[in-house]
């Protein structure tokens, strides 16, 4: 590629003509060495090989993204490099709390948040990596009893508060 054609393809992409495919997404190679705050259990994640399907659609401003029937996360975009704003993840425990296969909690005066942010960068329009980062906390008085009965329900230790980074790779689905 001559200078000319690699300095207008650099121009529009900083312009910010790039978007990447829209439709079906795969994310895979999970790496989970730093996830105190449990994403992985909280995604079905167990490992390296699985897999994680997600919907991509382009918009004005970059992107959304949502995983299953989750509500699309608004993404933009700076040259080829993302950020996605998600809502943060609030469990109020005061009433109890139903957990899917497992026992129910009991009410506790606790209120546990998770800050998630999701960046990362695409190598091209089918293929980008990125990283998911939460921060949990918890908030009353009854916040290590709750803590105790998360890591129970997990069969581990849980503490809070908690980080997480959690890097991956995607790539747009094969039609």
């Amino acid at each position: 590629m001559n200078i000319f054609k690699l300095t207008i393809l650099s121009t529009l992409v900083a312009c910010g003509s790039f978007s990447p495919t829209e439709g079906e997404w795969q994310a895979t190679n999970f790496d989970l060495s730093a996830d105190a705050c449990m994403l992985a259990a909280t995604y079905g994640i167990t490992g390296s090989d699985d897999s994680l399907s997600l919907t991509l659609a382009v918009t004005d401003d970059g992107f959304t993204s949502a995983i299953g029937n989750a509500t699309p996360a608004p993404c933009t975009l700076d040259g080829m490099n993302y950020e996605c704003t998600l809502q943060p993840l609030v469990f109020d425990f005061n009433d109890g709390f139903e957990v899917e296969d497992g026992d129910d909690l009991p009410a506790f005066d606790a209120v546990a948040t998770f800050a998630t942010t999701l960046t990362g960068t695409f190598t091209d329009a089918n293929t980008a990596t990125g990283t998911t980062g939460a921060e949990g906390s918890c908030e009353g008085d009854q916040c290590d009893g709750v803590i105790a009965a998360i890591g129970a329900q997990l069969g581990t230790d849980y503490e809070m508060p908690c980080t997480s980074a959690v890097s991956f790779d995607l790539s747009a689905a094969s039609e």
